[in-house]
């Protein structure tokens, strides 16, 4: 047989080749197939299981989502009353200074009581006079109806007695009214405090002439304080849920709570704020002078859902997913859940952040970083510092 000289073979002889080839390559993969079956198997075989890993764990609890303002407020009375003299005068001595101190129905301030002395002997000359025409108006009313009897004196001239005796009364009823008044002229000329206090406000000076009614003196109550604040308008409008501690700047480490007593409705046309009085403790704060300052603290409670919890630094970790860092909850079966946090700030070794969590839990405070989602763990309880 002779072979071409361009080395083909003839294509009768290449026929077969394909069939051959579709039978045979099912049969070498499904062998090849097989053998990596079994090099895995045996791999898995010699691999062993994750261990079970000592972890340090502390127990959380979840703490009331707030959300707090600080803001600068002023020491102030609850109550402060303006004083003043009912009756016009020259004041002749102011015996109390602003900040003094002063007790119920103690003398702060007087007139000069020369004119006033002078009213009241007038009047009291004038009732001694009405006296003694009320005197004679008696005798001549019954000596008029003793002569009427005896027919001597007529109608006529015993009620003329009768109306003399009628206007003599009235003269002495007018004229002790007329004295009461002259009398209570002269206590109004020394003014007295009416409750005890401190002295806010100074108005007069000795010489001066006033009018009544006008203010000389201002005395505020101590057996209870407040603080007084502008709000914004955001806060305004939460008033009625806003809790609240007063801290003085003199006393950082003392916290008073407040609660609201009253808050003005109309806001202030530069700052939109409105004034608002936050009342402190019976007794808090007595020994303070008004006017003192210090940070009133304001918590509304948070509607955003989660939450919150304050976690050791170290227990957080990235578990590279791109959804934000996350800690790990050591579950009664002692694996590890990861669970995701909204970091909300970090206080030194601590970060607080907010979960979605219902209750109290363990959590892995270091090492987070090594474990692995449901692997075995044996808690170790930190033991408190």
């Amino acid at each position: 047989m002779t072979v071409p000289a361009d080395n083909t073979v003839p294509r009768r002889r290449l026929r077969g080749w394909p069939l051959l080839s579709l039978i045979a390559l099912p049969v070498f993969a499904a062998a090849g197939a097989f053998a990596l079956h079994e090099a895995r198997g045996a791999t898995d075989a010699r691999t062993p299981a994750a261990p079970i890993a000592s972890v340090i764990t502390v127990r959380v609890t979840p703490e009331a989502a707030q959300q707090s303002r600080r803001l600068v407020a002023i020491l102030r009375p609850m109550s402060e009353t303006p004083y003043a003299f009912q009756v016009t005068g020259r004041v002749e001595a102011r015996l109390v200074d602003v900040g003094d101190r002063v007790s119920q129905g103690q003398e702060i301030a007087r007139l000069t009581r020369t004119d006033f002395d002078l009213i009241v002997q007038q009047n009291r000359a004038e009732v001694n006079a009405a006296r003694q025409a009320l005197e004679t108006a008696t005798s001549d009313e019954k000596r008029a109806t003793s002569l009427r009897e005896s027919g001597v004196a007529s109608i006529a001239q015993l009620d003329a007695a009768r109306s003399q005796l009628q206007e003599a009364r009235a003269r002495l009823d007018r004229s002790e009214a007329q004295l009461d008044i002259a009398t209570n002229s002269l206590g109004y000329t020394t003014l007295r405090a009416g409750f005890d206090g401190i002295v806010t406000e100074r108005a007069i000076e000795p010489g001066q002439i006033v009018a009544a009614g006008q203010t000389v003196l201002g005395v505020a109550r101590t057996e209870r304080l407040e603080v007084e604040v502008n709000l914004p308008e955001p806060l305004y409008a939460a008033r009625d849920r806003i809790q609240g501690s007063f801290t003085p700047w003199v006393r950082p480490a003392e916290q008073l709570p407040v609660t609201l007593r009253e808050a003005s409705p109309a806001a202030d046309p530069t700052t939109h704020t409105h004034r608002t009085r936050f009342a402190l403790p019976p007794g808090a704060l007595a020994d303070l002078s008004f006017g003192n300052t210090g940070w009133l603290t304001l918590a509304l409670p948070d509607e955003v859902e989660g939450s919150l919890l304050r976690l050791p630094s170290a227990a957080l970790f990235d578990p590279g997913t791109g959804t934000g860092p996350s800690f790990w909850q050591v579950t009664d079966q002692q694996r590890t859940a990861a669970i995701p946090a909204a970091v909300q700030r970090i206080e030194g070794d601590t970060t607080l952040v907010r979960a979605q969590i219902d209750g109290p839990l363990n959590v892995v405070a270091v090492g987070a970083n090594r474990l692995a989602e449901g692997q075995q763990v044996r808690p170790a309880p930190r033991t408190p510092q």
